[in-house]
């Protein structure tokens, strides 16, 4: 599943679809007294967060990640329907080593994985509305964390650590990182976004408000 941004977003639908066991992966359980664990089972490589010019400036395309969880039995007794767990969230953070960290994130997430059984779960590594240009070339370091309950009203989670997640480049030259490129940019010598309420980029027959706008 796919999205484009203009500064805009779909929202993206979690679906859960059972599966076969595919290569284990590292996960955590919640070390609770619940009758099923929740695992991570599988997370392959994150589609990278493409990018490509449009007349709003550098657009970035987001390709959803899909990752197999398990549900795996503690004891001989417990059994569907009640160790049966739905899935609720899944909460994403991120750690973008030298540049500002981006919010971390609870998604919706959807589906039931019967007792011995996995599911893949499909949801965007990251939003669209969190990227600008300043992360084009740049690549995080994702944790995963993921929340459910049993039918029988226990609740489970399992967490994946350091999912790399790398954004392309952006191909149109744009000095002042506001998302614009320089040939539409009407302020190209300063940060439309960054600066706007300042009155510094302030525009006024196309052209910027100062001589020389910086940022206060």
């Amino acid at each position: 599943m796919r999205a484009t941004n203009g500064r805009k977003w779909n929202v993206l639908v979690a679906a859960v679809v059972l599966a076969a066991a595919g290569c284990t992966g590292d996960s955590l359980d919640d070390g609770d007294s619940a009758d099923v664990v929740l695992e991570v089972f599988s997370i392959p490589q994150i589609p990278p967060i493409t990018t490509a010019v449009s007349g709003a400036g550098c657009t970035f395309i987001v390709t959803s990640v899909n990752v197999t969880l398990r549900n795996q039995a503690t004891n001989d007794v417990v059994a569907s329907p009640f160790g049966d767990i739905r899935l609720e969230t899944v909460t994403l953070s991120y750690d973008w080593f030298t540049l500002p960290a981006t919010p971390t994130r609870t998604l919706s997430i959807g589906g039931t994985i019967p007792v011995g059984g996995s599911g893949s779960v499909s949801f965007p590594p990251i939003l669209l509305q969190d990227l600008s240009t300043g992360y084009a070339g740049a690549t995080a370091s994702v944790d995963m964390l993921f929340r459910g309950r049993t039918v029988a009203g226990q609740d489970v989670q399992a967490s994946a650590r350091g999912s790399a997640l790398s954004v392309s480049s952006c191909a149109c030259p744009d000095d002042d990182a506001d998302g614009l490129c320089n040939n539409i940019d009407s302020c190209p010598g300063c940060n439309n976004v960054a600066c706007t309420g300042s009155g510094w980029c302030a525009v006024v027959g196309n052209t910027c408000s100062n001589p020389n706008p910086t940022c206060p």
